[in-house]
């Protein structure tokens, strides 16, 4: 199965992860509405340490981030990946999946606005 997400270069941590790098304060002022909801939200459960969040396609992913927010990304040392991975270990929901990044068997880098 392939999946879409938005990670740093380095670090592998998605925009929303603390600990991830700064993006000029751009989890504070993020609307976590209805079309943004948490894991716990959406799937049912909370994630847990050894997961990520990603989407079930680019059109998905792009309910989540404009192309500005690609701009902020890429200045930022963040890109767009697809990547493969096992879906017996994805948890699915309406608006994002959890994956295990350690069951990913391959990623590349894309444009999620072309």
């Amino acid at each position: 199965m392939y999946i879409y997400r938005i990670e740093h270069k380095e670090t592998g941590k998605g925009p929303f992860r603390s600990s991830g790098p700064k993006l000029d304060n751009f989890n504070k002022g993020y609307p976590r509405g209805k079309g943004h909801p948490t894991p716990y939200h959406d799937i049912g459960r909370f994630i847990q340490m050894d997961e990520a969040c990603a989407c079930q396609s680019l059109e998905q992913l792009r309910l989540w981030f404009t192309e500005n927010d690609e701009q902020r990304f890429k200045k930022h040392g963040y890109q767009c990946l697809r990547l493969r991975t096992d879906k017996r270990t994805v948890a699915i929901g309406k608006w994002q999946v959890l994956y295990k990044p350690s069951k990913v068997s391959s990623k590349k880098v894309i444009s999620l606005y072309r």
